[in-house]
């Protein structure tokens, strides 16, 4: 059968697919060699799109990179005629995006128009619509690294079958570049920070070949062995700066050293380094091969310059030597412990503890502390070996071999002793402070407490009137605290010493004694007394002075008030005299009277004898006498002698002195008779006509006898009427309005006494000091703050009863007194 021959059309097609097969596999050998040539991933992704845009037209294409790790898909790279970015898909599923499709399968995708549309319709794709879609899985080892993809958004037949297979042919390659590049940048990136982080290094970094010729060197190697980068690459060998003392072979040893990895430079060896300038340092080296595909290619090491450490430690030799003369001659006690045990002692340590040295070594450190400063030792010691803040100087008691007491000062520090940590204590005996500290300290209490218990305000200032001092007396009186008072001005914690100034500072300066006696001052509109005496003060260089404060308010009130009782005394002595002398005339008065009444009214021989001789009768005389009503005026001058004899008797005996005795009393009597005085009282008059006073009188007739001394109990009630009206003209005038209401009346075996005004009332802060001495609302003329005080001593005391009030301001106020009635005392 002859063969038949291809037809020119069919030759060219093949010629076509030749030439087509052949520029890919060109394209592919170029990528791959665009692995090395190409400054990174983005510039390889470049190309690559560049390479096959040759051999078909890409506008649209990408390439999205697979990181398994988080399940995140990024876009590294894209061109597209309508999306300006591409979003970074993070976990994604195969119906999230195309993309995310072909990584999770594995397998390329060729989408046409109505596919894509389905899709789109069930959100199965992101981004903007396209007519017709590609992608294919980038496979390295059976991994998926990625996607390659390219779409057209206008033509649905712009790719064909075999432009897809083209895709999936040339899509292992570029998969095999991209990691390949990859693994290069990470590689050079590796290389780099070594060599960015060996420059960083403060020790020499150095690396060989086989022949021990160093290949690299950092800069510290180069500035510790002299040498330059030019000497470097000129060649230089590591006998060359190894000193043949410490280094004796030769290149045959050198090499066979070197196939065991050891030339005697293995581990950390120390040995005498040569520079380029013939010098030499001491220095530690260590090495380690360099192995490439199992074969030793070299060494790398690192060189250490110990020639501070040397100096160091011959130092160190003195400074041990300077230790142990110092420490074996030292008053402190010293102590050098490991591992919580005692490895050294000084003698002065065995002295404070009284352990000799060899009962001391290898003990606990804490056999000789104290028990309850164990625990704080023990975790202040942690603390510094942990590098953490903890006092390196504190107090503690000791326990001696003898259990006798001792106190030291500990300072502690951590050190190094062989390697290992330690601590180094020094003891220094503090006893004799400490029983110093605690008797200045008893001492001081005991002062403190001598100064505070005075009822005196005591305060102390320096030369510039600042406080050091201030008794707990101070502190009541100001309620300024003694810690917040130190330190302030005298005069802002005492504004009221600001006066005697001048006086404080006569008594600093010329060093004598200044008071000030009885100075008034005033608060709340209440007036106080007070002594102040001022000290000089000198302490060393430091000068000063201590003020005494005293309060005599009572004492000044009791002075007034006795100078104010030997007046009445004497007043109530001429008041009993005068009222002696004016019963005589009044008596006459009213017998005198009646003798005048008898001779006008009585049919007596002698007034009928009279009458006939002055020419009338007594019939006639009558007469007149009744026209004229002057029976009646001589009537009224008998009322008014009767009334006045009563006013005298009841002065009598409200002056009277008590120690008279108890008496069984009607307390109603008693109580008018106090308020017929109140009514005549001429002191109370000037303010009050107590004529004018409402008294209104609930009184029980049952209402039994009550034993008490009569006179007593009328200077209650009057105490009680006085205060009621001086009360009420404070806004009234001649206590017009003024009613008070006076009720008797048995409650068990009580007899009660209710005295109950209409009056302003008090205030609680008033209410609760009334029956306080020397306590008054009233000018500092007009009262002595004792009437009510003295009433309540008198029914409290006197006749074992009770007193109380009870007010409201604006609603008047109401006194109660209850006496025992007869035979209940």
């Amino acid at each position: 059968m002859i063969e038949q021959k291809p037809s020119y059309q069919e030759l060219a097609k093949k010629i076509k697919a030749q030439s087509k097969t052949e520029k890919i596999n060109s394209i592919l050998f170029d990528i791959i060699q665009a692995v090395g040539t190409t400054t990174s991933l983005e510039h390889l992704y470049a190309f690559i799109q560049k390479a096959l845009d040759t051999i078909i037209s890409l506008s649209n294409f990408y390439i999205a990179i697979y990181n398994e790790e988080d399940k995140s898909v990024s876009f590294p790279y894209f061109i597209d005629q309508v999306d300006k970015e591409m979003s970074y898909i993070k976990d994604f599923t195969a119906t999230h995006s195309l993309t995310g499709e072909v990584i999770l399968s594995g397998k390329p995708l060729f989408l046409h128009k109505e596919e894509l549309k389905t899709r789109r319709e069930q959100k199965r794709s992101i981004g903007t619509y396209s007519q017709i879609w590609i992608g294919v899985p980038l496979i390295v080892q059976d991994k998926v690294i990625g996607v390659m993809a390219v779409q057209d958004y206008n033509d649905p037949e712009y790719f064909t079958q075999k432009d897809f297979e083209m895709f999936i042919f040339v899509s292992n390659q570029i998969a095999f570049a991209i990691e390949r590049k990859r693994m290069m940048d990470k590689l050079i990136e590796s290389e780099k920070r070594f060599r960015d982080m060996a420059e960083l290094l403060p020790e020499a970094i150095f690396e060989t070949d086989d022949k021990l010729t160093i290949t690299y060197a950092n800069s510290k190697t180069l500035g510790m062995l002299g040498y330059s980068k030019k000497d470097i690459r000129n060649g230089v060998n590591c006998v060359d700066f190894i000193s043949t003392e410490n280094f004796k072979t030769n290149t045959e040893n050198i090499n066979i050293s070197f196939k065991d990895d050891s030339i005697d430079l293995e581990g950390l060896k120390e040995y005498v380094f040569l520079r380029k300038d013939g010098s030499s340092f001491p220095g530690i080296i260590k090495t380690a091969s360099i192995y490439k595909e199992d074969k030793q290619t070299g060494l790398r090491g690192v060189i250490i310059d110990i020639s501070d450490r040397k100096q160091w430690e011959e130092s160190l030799k003195e400074s041990e030597y300077k230790f142990r003369i110092l420490a074996e001659t030292s008053s402190i006690g010293i102590i050098l412990y490991q591992a919580g045990k005692v490895v050294y002692c000084n003698p002065a340590a065995e002295k404070i503890t009284g352990y000799t040295f060899d009962e001391y070594v290898n003990k606990s450190f804490l056999e000789a502390i104290a028990p309850e400063y164990q625990e704080m030792v023990r975790k202040h010691f942690t603390l510094r070996q942990k590098g953490l803040s903890a006092p390196s100087g504190y107090e503690l008691k000791l326990i001696t071999k003898q259990k006798k007491e001792r106190w030291v000062y500990l300072e502690g520090s951590s050190i190094q002793f062989h390697g290992k940590p330690a601590g180094l204590v020094s003891w220094l005996d503090i006893t004799q402070r400490k029983e110093a500290e605690e008797n200045l300290r008893q001492f001081r209490s005991y002062l403190t407490s001598i100064i505070n218990s005075m009822p005196s305000i005591l305060v102390g200032i320096d030369i510039n009137h600042k406080i050091i001092l201030f008794n707990k007396q101070a502190e009541e009186k100001t309620g300024l605290s003694a810690k917040d008072a130190e330190g302030q001005d005298l005069y802002t914690a005492l504004p009221r010493l600001k006066k005697h100034y001048d006086k404080i500072q006569t008594a600093i300066n010329e060093q004598k004694v200044q008071e000030h006696l009885k100075t008034p001052y005033k608060i709340d509109n209440e007036f106080f007394y007070e002594d102040i005496v001022i000290y000089p003060l000198i302490t060393g260089k430091a000068q000063g002075a201590v003020i005494r404060v005293d309060d005599v308010t009572n004492q000044v009130k009791v002075e007034s008030i006795l100078i104010q009782t030997e007046k009445m005394i004497s007043v109530g002595g001429l008041a009993a005299g005068m009222a002696h002398e004016i019963n005589n005339p009044l008596a006459g008065m009213m017998q005198n009277a009646q003798v005048v009444y008898n001779r006008l009214t009585k049919n007596f021989s002698a007034n009928e004898e009279a009458a006939l001789a002055a020419g009338t009768t007594m019939d006639s005389i009558k007469s007149y006498i009744k026209g004229r009503n002057i029976l009646d005026h001589i009537e009224k001058i008998n009322q008014a002698g009767i009334q006045a004899a009563n006013i005298v008797a009841n002065m009598l005996s409200f002056a009277k002195k008590g120690g008279s005795g108890k008496s069984l009393q009607s307390l109603s009597e008693q109580v008018d008779k106090t308020i017929e005085l109140a009514q005549t009282d001429y002191e109370l008059k000037k303010e009050c006509d107590f004529k004018n006073v409402e008294i209104f009188r609930e009184y029980d007739p049952a209402l039994p006898m009550v034993l008490c001394e009569g006179s007593k109990i009328q200077q209650v009630v009057f105490n009680i009427l006085k205060n009621s009206a001086q009360a009420f003209v404070s806004d009234k005038v001649n206590c017009g309005g003024l009613k008070i209401t006076i009720r008797l009346y048995q409650s068990s075996s009580m007899a009660c006494l209710e005295i109950e005004d209409n009056g302003p009332g008090m205030d609680e802060t008033i209410l609760n000091r009334v029956f306080e001495p020397f306590f008054t609302t009233k000018e500092q003329d007009k009262g002595t703050g004792l009437g009510l005080s003295i009433s309540y001593f008198i029914i409290t005391e006197d006749h074992s009863g009770e007193m109380s009030v009870k007010s409201e301001f604006g609603k008047g106020t109401l006194f109660i007194i209850k006496l025992p009635v007869k035979g209940l005392t």
